[in-house]
């Protein structure tokens, strides 16, 4: 094309950019050209000008010529919008070669159009994203098939834009009514609004994934921020996420995140409740003695009475004693026959799978099986016939056992007693309470020369109470009624493991070690200045506990062989193993084999190890409430160890919690001090203290001091104690 004259209006491209430009003159090969959105001179090459359109009045007034450019693009941007390129392609779209853009002007305009047509053309045919695509100084029509796909992906990003504008303006009032206390405004049913609250969701819960997914949740937020009237403020992170879902009605104040991120179920599905209501309840006349495993003892006649927490309602371990002569007495285990009411491979049997265990929160209880199921035809209630898997052991009173009998039986359960009734009834010399928790001092001791080790610990439970109100409380484990429950399970599950491998049946078996190299010596409390440091070193010391199909020494508990059978109501492998033993006494195949039960301990261990983490965050979260709402601000703790950064290692044992604290100098193990609270962030999972003063210094030991460069723990404060610390009774599920 010619070089347009001086004073020539032209519309240029600078990269993406289509611009209005006046020709001053020339420099060589180039044009210099006033633009008109700058007003500044620049140099273009020529092959940059896509169109010519008239000249201007005065170009050699710059201000007149600024002024002239400026509202000839504004009137050329207004023409552009009337501008309809789905005509003028109709008419172009054989042209496979395409045509300049005064070609196309000519054709759509005619001849007789104005400047301010040509460069409003000019602009929507540059805008355009649909209908043509530039090939050089040409532009070539696009096929249909491509139109139709860029005009749908058109339409589908105006429906995106104005559900978001819908979804600011309604979040920015929901947030303004929930930051005034009054009730989030109706949601708008006219459009769905799920994608935006679906990324409101997946930021809240993984806030530390970053990514496109924080970006876009950022900048949404950062909308409704701006949209929310004056004084209202949203912060446009995980938390302001987390704020804003509250508000519209998403989550509650106390969503729990853990649950919701790792999908874990807390309802059952409405035909698995019909399936546990239809199953039939248990009753000794329907329950022929028959033979194999049908075969059933009548044990309803003894006293057998339950132990368990105050709120327990899936009762699934009993105790019995009877005396056989001096010195000598007859144990009786009796754990609820679950495996009765749920076959294996039932739908019932794999939700139970798909749950691993029963999870105990401190706001919430949710079980491995229906409440039909565990907490009515299962549960060893006071007065109801109910079948088990009853272990009868002879013990004298020095803790060495005698004849084993492994029956499948019914029983009637005289008293469902708590933990406190319990202990108040062993310490007056209640029997058979205090003979029996007699005899389990006895087996503890024998274990302990086996080389059990016995940590002193305590039991922290965290109670949400209607309203909001947190309480946290921590009790001594090692209670009477608390020994005399953790030695019997133990009993149970070292005797179902001697039959089990007797028999050669395939089974899940708990092992551990303790210690490692240079760690063998048995640990003593006088070694340490205090017991608080002294269960911390040997704490350090355990070995994880494995699984395996073979037995295998749990060293730390001082048996041979280890398995844990005795709550099938709450832990699905018990319930396998249940079945196994069960059809083993009976003298039947086992159903399951060695390889199935690998791929059943796979299963349902991932399943455990979410539920774990569920409830570390749930018991975390709520602990620091707590802390929130605490007026207590001062709090006294104990020095167990220094990490490897230079922080003391602290136990506040009034809140069973753990916290590492950067010191000005290293403090004694057992050194005790006051901390302050300074502030806690439940949702942030962050709690921060300041050493106020010190209490007391130990003298130095010297023997078997932890070393200065002992690590941190790994658990998460108050997360749920292996067996290998303190042996938890068979009923108290993960999480109590």
């Amino acid at each position: 094309m010619a070089l347009p004259p001086t004073g020539a209006v032209v519309q240029i491209r600078r990269g993406a950019e289509v611009l209005l430009a006046c020709v001053t003159g020339r420099k060589g090969e180039q044009l210099l050209v006033l633009l008109a959105d700058d007003g500044r001179i620049y140099k273009v090459p020529p092959e940059r000008v896509l169109q010519v359109a008239g000249t201007l009045a005065r170009p050699a007034d710059r201000e007149a010529a600024l002024a002239e450019l400026r509202a000839l693009r504004e009137q050329a941007l207004a023409c552009a919008a009337e501008v309809d390129l789905a005509l003028l392609w109709e008419q172009m779209r054989d042209d496979p070669e395409g045509q300049s853009i005064a070609r196309l002007c000519e054709i759509y305009h005619g001849t007789s159009g104005s400047p301010v047509e040509w460069l409003g053309f000019g602009f929507a045919l540059c805008a355009d994203r649909i209908y043509f695509r530039q090939q050089g100084q040409r532009f070539v029509p696009r096929m249909q098939s491509e139109v139709q796909q860029r005009l749908e992906q058109q339409q589908a990003e105006r429906r995106a834009r104005e559900r978001r504008q819908l979804f600011v303006r309604w979040a920015a009032a929901a947030l303004a009514a929930h930051q005034a206390g009054e009730p989030p405004p109706a949601r708008p049913e006219e459009v769905d609004l799920a994608p935006e609250i679906e990324l409101l969701i997946e930021w809240a819960l993984r806030p530390e994934e970053g990514g496109q997914t924080a970006r876009r949740a950022r900048a949404l937020l950062e909308e409704v921020a701006a949209a929310a009237p004056s004084g209202v403020r949203l912060a446009a992170n995980a938390e302001g996420a987390f704020v804003l879902l509250v508000a519209l009605g998403q989550f509650e104040p106390h969503e729990n995140l853990a649950l919701r991120r790792l999908g874990v179920p807390t309802e059952f599905a409405p035909e698995l409740e019909e399936r546990a209501a239809r199953v039939v309840p248990y009753t000794w006349e329907g329950s022929a003695p028959g033979a194999g495993a049908a075969a059933r003892r009548d044990l309803r006649a003894l006293p057998a009475f339950t132990i368990d927490g105050a709120e327990t309602t899936d009762r699934d371990d009993a105790l019995s004693l009877e005396p056989l002569g001096p010195g000598r007495w007859r144990v009786g285990i009796h754990i609820a026959d679950a495996a009765w009411f749920v076959p294996a491979s039932d739908p019932l049997d794999r939700e139970a799978l798909r749950r691993a265990t029963s999870l105990y929160l401190p706001d919430r209880r949710i079980p491995m099986l229906p409440p039909a199921l565990g907490e009515r035809r299962m549960s060893l209630d006071a007065g109801q016939d109910r079948p088990a898997l009853s272990f009868l052991v002879e013990v004298d009173e020095t803790g060495a056992l005698g004849q084993l009998e492994v029956v499948r039986s019914a029983v009637r359960v005289e008293r469902n007693l708590t933990y406190a009734e319990a202990t108040r009834a062993i310490l007056a010399g209640e029997e058979p309470l205090a003979s029996l928790h007699r005899l389990a001092e006895a087996l503890a001791a024998r274990r302990l020369e086996a080389g059990a080790v016995l940590v002193p610990g305590r039991d922290r439970r965290i109670v949400v109470e209607p309203g909001g109100r947190v309480r946290v409380l921590v009790t001594d484990e090692r209670s009477p009624a608390n020994r005399l429950v953790a030695e019997m399970m133990i009993l149970a599950n070292r005797l179902a493991a001697r039959e089990l491998a007797a028999r050669g049946v395939a089974a899940i078996y708990r092992c551990q070690q303790y210690g490692g190299a240079g760690d063998d010596a048995p640990l003593r409390p006088e070694q340490f200045p205090s017991p608080e440091v002294y269960a911390y070193e040997v704490r350090r010391r355990l070995g994880r506990t494995e699984l395996r199909t073979e037995p295998a020494p749990h060293a730390t508990l001082g048996v041979e062989a280890y398995v844990q059978i005795t709550s099938p109501i709450r832990r699905y492998q018990d319930l396998v193993l249940q079945r196994q033993l069960a059809a083993a006494i009976a003298g039947e195949p086992p159903p399951y084999d060695r390889q199935q039960i690998v791929e059943l301990m796979g299963a349902s261990e991932a399943a455990l190890g979410e539920a774990l983490q569920v409830v570390r965050e749930s018991e975390q979260y709520w602990l620091l409430q707590y802390l929130r709402q605490s007026e207590q601000r001062l709090y006294e703790a104990e020095v167990v160890a220094h990490t490897r950064d230079g922080k003391a290692l602290l136990v506040i044992p009034e809140l069973d919690l753990r916290h590492a604290l950067r010191v000005p100098e290293p403090l004694a193990p057992g050194t005790r001090v006051i901390l302050e609270l300074l502030a806690a962030h439940p949702r942030r999972g962050e709690v921060s203290f300041r050493l106020q003063k010190v209490v007391s210094i130990p003298q130095r030991s010297g023997v078997g001091s932890p070393p200065p460069d002992a690590a941190e723990p790994g658990p998460a404060a108050g997360a749920p104690r292996d067996e290998q610390l303190v042996p938890h009774h068979g009923g108290e599920g993960i999480g109590r």
